[in-house]
């Protein structure tokens, strides 16, 4: 790929944003049960319909009785049988998100995107942490208490899979993509910005140093700080903003989640420190509907993340009939919701 400029290239790269997020989930979606659907039983499917390795969709079923059993949507996403998308809840939030630029705008706050799922989402096609916010929103909690409030999702992917609307709305401006972002993620997570800074301080250590990389993590009031030694004697530049160049907008990104960063040699290579607030919270109980208490221990100040263990599903993806596409924006082409990106770009361009 190389960068583009040009409105029509913009809004053609737009669409692939919105049809990469669409065929990604329609490859994934017959196998989306991680509990049953190892790596190992996937290839032992893909083995047996001869689709090794797999370069095309999932293929269907070999028999009826071969002990596989795929999601119920499965007829409509598998190779052969796809002339459009099912719904998915990944998809819904692409949808929502792009609703709630158009009704409020870059301004929005976070209890607005929480009106907006009252609104528009079925509570059956919300799962793990969402659900959890959305019958914290039902019970009248506020945010950011509905994504603490007996949460054990509150630190899983949904905030970064809801993020995909304010990347493609934001071309060349990551830093008000991820605070947009951040803006959406509260309802119902918390602490991936720490997360998302580790993934890319180590990620590019190992791409770009020739020898190890060394990852220290230290928890002071209420901040994390980071350092990453690693060999490489270049010192990192933040680039500025720039609509037409592709990637190379990680640095950028962490700078704008971090309230301090700083770059030294070290005796060997260099070493990158920063400061990132730490926000994680237990989950919370209210007790007499007022005070909210921990259900686990607080994290230790032992310079290591406080990680959450728990992985209680909060009810499987049900298949519930006329829910589908019940209380969804529906109705909108593809294309028109690409001229909508396009719309919202040229209003941010406006505003500098």
């Amino acid at each position: 790929m190389t960068p583009v400029g040009t409105e029509p290239e913009l809004a053609d790269r737009i669409l692939g944003g919105w049809l990469g997020r669409i065929a990604g989930n329609m490859l994934g979606k017959p196998v989306e049960q991680g509990d049953l659907w190892t790596r190992d039983r996937i290839d032992r499917y893909l083995r047996q319909a001869a689709a090794l390795p797999l370069t095309d969709y999932l293929p269907e079923p070999v028999g009826e009785s071969d002990g596989f059993e795929l999601r119920p949507e499965w007829r409509e996403c598998v190779r052969g049988r796809i002339h459009g998308s099912c719904r998915d809840d990944d998809v819904d939030y692409a949808i929502l998100g792009l609703d709630l630029l158009e009704t409020h705008g870059f301004g929005f706050s976070t209890e607005q995107v929480g009106d907006l799922w009252l609104l528009r989402l079925p509570y059956l096609q919300t799962f793990t942490a969402e659900r959890a916010a959305y019958r914290n929103l039902a019970n009248g909690l506020k945010p950011p208490l509905t994504a603490t409030y007996d949460n054990p999702c509150q630190e899983w992917i949904g905030a970064l899979i809801r993020a995909d609307i304010y990347g493609w709305t934001c071309p060349g401006a990551p830093r008000r993509a991820a605070a947009l972002a951040r803006r959406d993620a509260v309802l119902s997570h918390t602490g991936n910005g720490v997360q998302l800074v580790v993934s890319e301080l180590v990620t590019n250590a190992r791409k770009c140093a020739p020898g190890p990389c060394l990852l220290d993590l230290e928890i002071s009031k209420g901040a994390v700080q980071i350092s990453v030694w690693d060999s490489d004697t270049t010192l990192p530049s933040v680039q500025g903003a720039d609509p037409d160049r592709i990637g190379q907008h990680g640095l950028e990104i962490v700078m704008a989640v971090s309230q301090t960063f700083c770059v030294h040699r070290a005796p060997v290579g260099k070493k990158i420190t920063l400061v990132s607030p730490w926000q994680r919270k237990p989950a919370q109980r209210l007790v007499g509907g007022r005070r909210p208490l921990s259900r686990r221990p607080p994290a230790r100040e032992t310079g290591v993340l406080y990680v959450s263990v728990s992985r209680i599903p909060l009810g499987p993806k049900e298949n519930v009939p006329g829910q589908n596409s019940a209380a969804m924006p529906v109705g909108v082409t593809l294309v028109q919701r690409r001229r909508a990106c396009v719309g919202w770009i040229r209003a941010a361009r406006r505003a500098g």
